[in-house]
């Protein structure tokens, strides 16, 4: 499969789940409780970053074919025939991975990792992990203060090391 295709299938990926939390949960702001509109709209934003980025990458990389890039210092994006795996290596890394095959984002770390499904998202960190439905309210309800602190650590990791970056490196653009 073309490097293009592939980066633009892990987008819509990324947009599938936005849409689904918007359509699901966004949608009726209006009567839910704004401490889950908020984990929505913090799933949402996450979930731009990751399309974003799969976007400029398509648009930077064009028909490039080679099996691993380098896109600046310690920026590289290795290609396999259905994964895409971006690596940040210093001073702190950060490894983003698109599995064709799965249909799934992970976002990893040192210290834990988040999987973005469009039916399911997995946030781990050291010793806690919780998985849970984005569109289900009740599920969102019964494990906030958890979804809340790891949405917390995944959202810093790529809202503040991944995106700059790669605005510097890439010209990302959100």
């Amino acid at each position: 499969m073309p490097r293009k295709d592939l980066l633009i299938e892990a987008k819509n990926v990324a947009d599938l789940l936005a849409k689904r939390v918007d359509d699901r949960v966004l949608s009726k702001a209006a009567q839910l409780k704004p401490s889950i509109i908020s984990i929505a709209q913090r799933i949402y934003d996450l979930t731009t970053y990751l399309s974003a980025t799969f976007n400029s990458l398509a648009e930077r990389l064009g028909a490039e074919e080679r099996p691993v890039m380098s896109i600046g210092p310690h920026l590289y994006i290795v290609f396999t025939d259905d994964k895409i795996v971006l690596i940040r290596s210093r001073p702190y890394s950060v490894i983003v991975c698109y599995d064709k095959g799965k249909d799934k984002i992970t976002v990893k770390t040192r210290n834990g990792y988040a999987i973005f499904s469009p039916e399911r998202i997995v946030l781990q960190k050291l010793n806690m992990k919780i998985e849970f439905d984005p569109t289900d309210v009740n599920e969102i309800t019964n494990k906030y203060p958890e979804i809340r602190y790891l949405l917390r650590f995944i959202g810093k990791t790529i809202e503040f090391t991944l995106v700059p970056l790669l605005e510097k490196r890439i010209g990302l653009n959100i």
